[in-house]
């Protein structure tokens, strides 16, 4: 008798994929398992207990509801700017998952380079804290990481050859803004059930990208830190900070000229620069999965 199938979504990070964590995987007939940080850890460790990280999640596989779905959006590897703090190589995560579940079915949604790195650029600076750079400077110190982390037709290409073509679905983020019920068809047709769509309503998890808000919170960043550290208090310091921007510092946006109140336009250097970066991947991509990207607004050479 053949194994229930056993589900891996990937990622990425600021791509859906919190909305999947909370408002789908849960009401969905799977079992689904957010991968926390240590399971993180074994899967990375220098020598991997393929029969100890089985056993972990052995009541899993199968679940009671018969499928098994373990999501982390960092098993697409860490996003360039916390590759110091979470160090994962998406390669070699992906051979251990194939080693671990050599049948397993995998799922990946990729975003419009563009959007992704601006997404992440306004929630590390805003929510988490962490960013005091302007963003043409945050595109220049983590370049290199960017192009190979944000070139998706490696990850494609990899996971592809691991698990089979027909064992992974890759789709597009935008669809699920401009064509959400085609996103969650595929999705579930994919992972053979059938489920109600949830209700929509507000975005999960959403960066605030009007440009003066983020750069009045990039230029706090630094001294805010030091003064909860001066203070004792810097221990879940992102949690602290961000509260204390969705309450003054909030107020004080909303009196700020309506020009800087305007979502984050790319000036010419930085566009360019991304196509460069991305621009042949992107074409690469769409030969892989058969997504019409450049009509999505994918850069392209």
């Amino acid at each position: 008798m053949s194994q229930p199938p056993i589900f891996i979504h990937i990622g990425m990070a600021k791509a859906a994929s919190t909305f999947l964590q909370r408002a789908c995987f849960p009401s969905w007939p799977v079992d689904d398992h957010h991968f926390n940080e240590k399971d993180l850890e074994l899967l990375v460790a220098e020598s991997l207990d393929v029969d100890f990280f089985r056993q972990r999640f052995q009541h899993l596989t199968p679940g009671p509801r018969g499928t098994t779905l373990f999501t982390n959006e960092l098993l697409s590897g860490s996003p360039p700017n916390v590759q110091q703090i979470y160090p994962y190589d998406p390669q070699q995560i992906a051979r251990r998952l194939q080693h671990i579940y050599p049948s397993a079915k995998v799922l990946l949604i990729i975003r419009e380079q563009r959007s992704i790195i601006l997404s992440t650029y306004a929630f590390r600076t805003i929510n988490k804290g962490f960013n005091s750079e302007p963003l043409a400077q945050f595109i220049a110190t983590h370049r290199e990481k960017m192009g190979d982390y944000y070139g998706y037709d490696r990850l494609i290409r990899s996971y592809g050859d691991l698990f089979g073509g027909e064992n992974l679905l890759v789709l597009p983020y935008e669809w699920l803004s401009g064509d959400r019920e085609r996103f969650l068809n595929r999705m579930q047709a994919f992972m053979g059930i059938s489920a109600p769509f949830p209700e929509e309503g507000e975005r999960v998890n959403p960066s605030d990208k009007s440009r003066g808000y983020i750069d009045l919170c990039r230029m706090l960043n630094r001294p805010l830190f030091q003064l909860f550290k001066l203070s004792g208090r810097n221990r879940n310091f992102g949690r602290r900070l961000h509260r204390f921007k969705q309450g003054p510092l909030q107020k004080l946006v909303g009196v700020m000229p309506p020009a800087t109140r305007k979502p984050w336009q790319l000036d010419d250097g930085e566009l360019g620069e991304l196509h460069r970066l991305f621009g042949e991947s992107n074409r690469r991509t769409e030969q892989l999965t058969g997504l019409d990207l450049k009509a999505l607004g994918y850069l392209w050479e």
